[in-house]
Parts: structure tokens; sequence; C-alpha cells
């Protein structure tokens, strides 16, 4: 049988703010959207080898913007700030409400699609 489980007890997901870490140290992979697969490896860190197609060969780009060695540690150590998502607006609400909690188990509506406030 299924069973819901909530993610670190029901406190929900936590957003990180990476984008502003990461730029730091890393480039941006130009045209990201024509490739289909990537290949991280821990031995080769900074780098990601990436293909356009199943089965084409790979094309590896190194990403770090720096030679620093201890820059992985230095990574390590960051303390990355935690995005809270704004709240739903009353329409969305509203909308959630009338149109999918129809749709959802007795038991995770409140949850899920609480009547708007």
């Amino acid at each position: 049988m299924s069973k819901a489980q909530c993610y670190e007890g029901g406190k929900g997901f936590q957003y990180l703010d990476l984008k502003a870490i990461l730029g730091i140290y890393f480039k941006k992979l130009n045209g990201l959207q024509k490739y289909q697969h990537f290949l991280f490896e821990a031995s080769n860190l900074g780098t990601v080898k990436v293909q356009e197609i199943a089965n084409g060969p790979f094309v590896e780009f190194n990403l770090l913007k720096t030679k620093k060695a201890d820059i992985f540690e230095e990574i390590k150590s960051l303390s990355i700030l935690v995005l809270t998502p704004p709240p739903l607006d009353y329409k969305r609400q509203e909308y959630l409400y009338n149109n999918i909690r129809p749709f959802v188990r007795d038991e995770f509506k409140d949850i899920t699609c609480p009547k708007p406030i």
C-alpha cells in the first residue's frame, strides 16, 4: 500500500540559493539546453562531461573560475541562504480549494488545499 511520507517531519522542502553561491565559483555552461546527458565524477571535480544525443561523444568542460587548490573545502564551508517562497495569493488559494481539493484524499485536503484565508 502506498503511504504519504512527510519530508522533515512535515516542515516541507528547503529551497537553497545555490545560484548566488555557485556563480562565484563556477562558469555558466553555454548552450545548456542542447545537452541531454551530464556526467560528473568525484575524481574530476569542477568538470562536467556532456552529450547532445544518447551514445554520442562526450564533450568535457571545466566550469571552475579559479585554480585554487583548496576551492572545494572553501565551498563546503559556506553557509547557503535558505529561500522562503512567498505565500500563495488569494486567487491561487481559491483555485486550489475549488478545483483541486475535490480530487485530493480526505485526510490531505486541509494540508494540500485549505480554505482560502
